[in-house]
Protein backbone atom coordinates (compact mmCIF):
# COMPACT_ATOMS: atom_id res chain seq x y z
CA UNK A 1 0.00 0.00 0.00
CA UNK A 2 2.82 2.43 0.84
CA UNK A 3 4.55 1.76 -2.47
CA UNK A 4 1.36 2.52 -4.37
CA UNK A 5 0.74 5.71 -2.40
CA UNK A 6 4.29 6.98 -2.96
CA UNK A 7 4.10 6.04 -6.62
CA UNK A 8 0.94 8.10 -7.05
CA UNK A 9 2.46 10.99 -5.12
CA UNK A 10 5.50 10.94 -7.44
CA UNK A 11 3.30 10.71 -10.54
CA UNK A 12 1.50 14.00 -9.89
CA UNK A 13 4.56 16.30 -9.73
CA UNK A 14 6.06 14.52 -12.73
CA UNK A 15 3.05 15.40 -14.84
CA UNK A 16 2.81 18.95 -13.48
CA UNK A 17 6.49 19.65 -14.23
CA UNK A 18 6.45 18.37 -17.82
CA UNK A 19 3.06 19.48 -19.19
CA UNK A 20 2.90 22.94 -20.85
CA UNK A 21 1.59 25.36 -18.21
CA UNK A 22 1.54 28.74 -19.92
CA UNK A 23 1.70 30.25 -23.38
CA UNK A 24 2.76 33.67 -24.64
CA UNK A 25 1.97 35.09 -28.05
CA UNK A 26 3.55 37.95 -29.95
CA UNK A 27 2.51 39.59 -33.19
CA UNK A 28 3.16 42.68 -35.26
CA UNK A 29 0.20 44.70 -36.47
CA UNK A 30 -1.44 42.85 -39.34
CA UNK A 31 0.76 39.75 -38.95
CA UNK A 32 0.03 36.22 -37.74
CA UNK A 33 0.86 35.70 -34.08
CA UNK A 34 3.62 33.39 -32.88
CA UNK A 35 2.89 31.48 -29.66
CA UNK A 36 5.33 29.71 -27.36
CA UNK A 37 4.09 27.35 -24.65
CA UNK A 38 6.42 26.28 -21.82
CA UNK A 39 6.45 23.78 -18.99
CA UNK A 40 7.87 24.36 -15.52
CA UNK A 41 10.93 22.31 -16.53
CA UNK A 42 11.52 24.68 -19.45
CA UNK A 43 10.35 22.41 -22.25
CA UNK A 44 8.78 24.52 -24.99
CA UNK A 45 6.47 24.10 -27.96
CA UNK A 46 5.72 26.84 -30.46
CA UNK A 47 3.49 27.55 -33.42
CA UNK A 48 1.69 30.28 -35.32
CA UNK A 49 -1.87 31.51 -35.33
CA UNK A 50 -4.35 30.08 -32.86
CA UNK A 51 -1.93 27.57 -31.32
CA UNK A 52 -2.38 24.76 -28.84
CA UNK A 53 0.51 22.46 -27.85
CA UNK A 54 0.45 19.13 -29.71
CA UNK A 55 -0.80 15.96 -28.03
CA UNK A 56 2.83 14.79 -27.79
CA UNK A 57 3.47 17.53 -25.23
CA UNK A 58 0.84 16.07 -22.91
CA UNK A 59 1.96 12.53 -23.72
CA UNK A 60 5.49 13.46 -22.59
CA UNK A 61 4.11 14.78 -19.29
CA UNK A 62 2.21 11.56 -18.77
CA UNK A 63 5.31 9.46 -19.48
CA UNK A 64 7.46 11.50 -17.09
CA UNK A 65 4.82 11.11 -14.39
CA UNK A 66 4.49 7.37 -14.96
CA UNK A 67 8.27 6.89 -14.85
CA UNK A 68 8.52 8.86 -11.60
CA UNK A 69 5.63 6.95 -10.08
CA UNK A 70 7.02 3.55 -11.00
CA UNK A 71 10.48 4.54 -9.75
CA UNK A 72 9.13 5.72 -6.40
CA UNK A 73 6.99 2.60 -6.01
CA UNK A 74 9.93 0.28 -6.75
CA UNK A 75 12.25 2.09 -4.33
CA UNK A 76 9.60 1.98 -1.60
CA UNK A 77 8.91 -1.71 -2.21
CA UNK A 78 12.61 -2.61 -2.11
CA UNK A 79 13.18 -0.53 1.03
CA UNK A 80 10.26 -2.13 2.86
CA UNK A 81 11.31 -5.63 1.74
CA UNK A 82 14.88 -5.13 2.96
CA UNK A 83 13.69 -3.81 6.31
CA UNK A 84 11.33 -6.74 6.80
CA UNK A 85 14.09 -9.28 6.22
CA UNK A 86 16.54 -7.58 8.56
CA UNK A 87 18.94 -6.37 5.91
CA UNK A 88 20.49 -2.93 6.35
CA UNK A 89 18.25 -0.33 4.68
CA UNK A 90 21.09 1.51 2.98
CA UNK A 91 20.85 3.03 0.31
CA UNK A 92 17.07 3.00 0.53
CA UNK A 93 16.81 4.05 4.17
Amino acid sequence: MAATRRGVLAFIPGVVLAVPMYCTATAEVGQVSHAVCRSILGLSWSGTGLYNPPPEAFDLGLRVGIAGGIGAAILTFVSLTLRRHGEPPWPFG
